[in-house]
């Protein structure tokens, strides 16, 4: 499953690229915010963005990293720009795999695609992140951003199709076929619609070929196989295209339809051309086309081609990152494992030999053989459990990793907002107002003298209220006296005497893995901080009840309330909240009505997550 994802991740970038070359192009006038606006600074970073491209085709992602740093300097400040830099960044790092600084710097390329305030770009933005998280294999996760993409998208139609494309093969990948079908058919109506209007949205057929091949794969898997070849017929016309993600994606479900009606000699003239241009962008598919032509060869009975082709399989796994010795490597690690299971034949043959010599009593060697196989069957079911075991503890880490670096990028930002207000618009404020009262005996006996002392009092309050801003902003950091102390810590830290908040802890909770223990009280943060922007109420209760290996917070006001099913999809904090919950695995309920304040319960088992 994770190799299709990445494979599949790779043609949605090929058809993202294909998107924003065709946006270069002289087309017929297009829907509004179809281009990015055309500067000079556009035009430089273009011909970076372009380079990187090609650097990252050919896996050299050290060199991009060091263009991008020389792009910089020529975005001259502009958020957009500097936005798309670290866009580009986020693309490099996940092309490595390294999840928490791509989602490092997708975070820091949406806050500044925010700042500009182009729905084009924030759009952007959010489809990066939910291709770091579709790559770590987080779908719930990758869904949620998927969500905000398509509503940043709308009025946007090359975009907001690509979106709906990436929709529909997200659903594929969770298994939900029908869903997934429909989605894609609505891709190509959208297109077909806009082609009617002599609106060209996707000039190298890129969605509409994707999207009949999605289709197409999903009907092999829900086993109607006459379905999927009618798509694959529609895709005929345009094959091949100019995007090589496009046709790969074509042979292999033409292979799989064949292999389905066992026809493996058919079967094997497509995998045939996916394994003759093999390069960084779509070698992934070698590892699924190796794989196929080896079930192919042992349909056929050809067992020695079937153990070659599954070699090269597991040498392009081992080797996908290192393009420099790939080739070599690949031909080097075929030729061991030919060997080594030809050596295998030519041991068991000489074995049963051997046994047909010495064995004379079956009854004896049969139950030698139920033994040896219950003894296997029982070593194969504990070792699957301890990986398994393993595996969900190294996933849960890995997405409390990606969680904790989004964090700390949120931390500094507000460090960042906090400093500025403090050391600038304050201390700016408070010279202001020095400067009037040293003028004061200007207008001490004229008919303003009144007015005058209002606007000294006026900057002054305005000054104490931006420093008790700024105060608030300074992100709170857990003690070493647990998650309790440091919530009750953040509560008293609120400098405003307007809001009086009750933290109510019930059961004494075990030590918590840090990890686990900083999402935790980041989510607290977020609820409190939430009800004070939003709830219009200045008395509110904070609950957390530990009992029965179970951690329950329970945020309530008497405020404003508001639409939640109409709502939840443009409220940034509950999403931000939505996603922290998912990442511990657990439940969410939020009981509210315009009018009628807020009720916010989460229950978390913290049983993978104390300190043995």
């Amino acid at each position: 499953m994770y190799t299709l994802a990445c494979y599949k991740n790779i043609l949605l970038y090929i058809v993202l690229a294909a998107l924003a070359l065709s946006c270069k192009k002289e087309e017929p006038p297009m829907p509004t915010y179809a281009k990015w606006p055309s500067t000079k600074a556009d035009t430089i970073i273009d011909g970076y963005s372009e380079k990187c491209n090609a650097l990252f085709e050919k896996n050299q992602i050290d060199s991009a990293f060091k263009l991008l740093e020389k792009a910089v300097p020529e975005a001259k400040g502009d958020k957009r720009n500097l936005g798309r830099i670290a866009l580009k960044k986020s693309e490099g790092y996940l092309y490595l795999l390294k999840y928490p600084k791509a989602l490092e710097y997708g975070f820091e390329s949406l806050d500044l695609m925010k700042q500009s305030k182009d729905s084009m770009a924030i759009s952007r933005a959010f489809h990066q992140l939910y291709f770091v998280w579709y790559t770590a294999n987080d779908l719930d996760l990758a869904n949620s951003y998927l969500d905000s993409t398509l509503v940043y998208s709308t009025g946007i139609p090359q975009l907001h199709a690509y979106a709906l494309f990436s929709k529909g093969d997200l659903f594929s990948t969770q298994k939900k076929y029908l869903k997934s079908s429909k989605i894609c058919n609505q891709v190509i109506k959208t297109l077909d619609s806009f082609s009617a209007k002599k609106i060209v949205l996707d000039p190298t057929n890129t969605l509409t070929t994707g999207s009949l091949a999605i289709i197409a794969s999903n009907y092999i898997k829900l086993d109607k196989p006459e379905l999927a070849l009618q798509y694959l017929d529609k895709i005929k016309p345009y094959y091949p295209t100019e995007e090589a993600g496009v046709n790969d994606m074509f042979n292999k479900t033409m292979a799989d339809y064949y292999v389905y009606k066992k026809q493996y000699t058919k079967a094997q003239e497509y995998l045939e051309r996916i394994l003759k241009n093999i390069s960084f962008a779509n070698k992934y598919y070698g590892i699924d086309a190796n794989t196929l032509m080896a079930t192919c060869y042992s349909k056929l009975g050809n067992y020695k081609k079937a153990c070659y082709y599954q070699a090269l399989a597991m040498a392009y796994r081992d080797s996908i990152y290192e393009d420099n010795s790939f080739e070599e490597k690949r031909r080097k690690e075929a030729n061991f494992y030919l060997i080594e299971k030809n050596n295998q034949i030519a041991r068991n043959k000489i074995k049963i030999k051997d046994q047909e010599k010495s064995i004379r009593n079956r009854n004896w060697l049969a139950a030698i053989l139920v033994t040896a196989t219950l003894f296997l069957i029982l070593t194969f079911y504990f070792m699957r459990k301890f990986l398994k075991e393993k595996l969900d503890n190294e996933k849960n880490t890995k997405k409390l990793q990606l969680v904790e670096a989004g964090i700390n990028g949120e931390e500094k930002e507000r460090e960042r907002i906090a400093k500025e207000l403090h050391d600038a618009v304050v201390s700016e404020l408070l010279v202001i107002r020095l400067n009037l009262q040293s003028m004061e005996g200007v207008f001490a006996n004229t008919g303003h003298a009144c007015n005058y002392q209002k606007i000294i009092d006026q900057s002054g309050h305005i000054a104490e209220k931006l420093r008790a801003t700024a105060y608030n902003l300074i992100p709170v950091h857990l003690n070493e006296n647990g998650l309790y102390s440091s919530i009750d810590n953040f509560i008293k830290s609120i400098v405003d005497p307007h809001f009086k908040i009750r933290a109510q802890f019930y059961g004494e909770l075990p030590p918590v893995k840090k990890l686990a223990e900083k999402v935790i009280f980041f989510i607290v943060l977020e609820l409190i901080q939430n009800i004070i922007k939003h709830s219009g109420v200045n008395t509110f209760v904070i609950q957390l009840l530990y009992a029965d290996g179970v951690l329950g917070i329970t945020a309530e006001d008497d405020g404003v309330g508001f639409d939640y099913d109409k709502d939840r999809v443009t409220t940034m904090g509950l999403s931000n909240i939505a996603g922290q919950v998912a990442v511990l695995n657990a439940s969410m309920d939020i009981q509210t009505q315009p009018g009628q304040g807020c009720t916010v319960y989460i229950e978390i088992p913290m049983e993978t997550f104390l300190l043995s």
